[in-house]
């Protein structure tokens, strides 16, 4: 594992043998194996409320890419940072999708944090789970 910073956003654990690519408005971590992709985009959002604005990020994206929650929200607070978490699967061309979402509370701002993949590779959704259990502010 190797600590990865992005200055005045967060830092976090990536797997050594995972890639990291970034463009402006979103970072992505493959697997080494083409199972699933981990992506992390940003959003501004007012003080107050952090808990609120978490789900609301979920629930948006769940709604964007035709999936339903399955069950509910898991709120954390690690060290002083908010995670709001759930699971939801979609369907696109025919195929099934199952998606962990985590939405982190950052000065500011949230990260909406999400592995998409097709229900298998146990070991790279794990893998996934700590690299988003990892993620605190920079």
């Amino acid at each position: 594992m190797a600590k990865w910073m992005w200055k005045g956003y967060f830092q976090a654990e990536i797997p050594d043998d995972w890639t990291v690519n970034e463009s402006s408005d979103l970072i992505e971590m493959l697997p080494p194996r083409p199972v699933g992709a981990l992506q992390i985009s940003f959003f501004k959002v007012p003080d107050g409320e952090p808990e609120k604005r978490c789900k609301e990020a979920i629930s948006n994206f769940v709604e964007k890419q035709g999936g339903q929650a399955c069950g509910e929200f898991l709120v954390e607070r690690r060290d002083s940072v908010l995670s709001v978490s759930s699971t939801f699967g979609s369907r696109i061309s025919g195929k099934d999708l199952f998606w962990l979402i985590s939405a982190i509370g950052l000065p500011g701002m949230i990260a909406l944090v999400t592995y998409c993949y097709g229900g298998q590779r146990d070991d790279e959704v794990r893998r996934a789970v700590e690299i988003i259990r990892s993620i605190s502010p920079a």
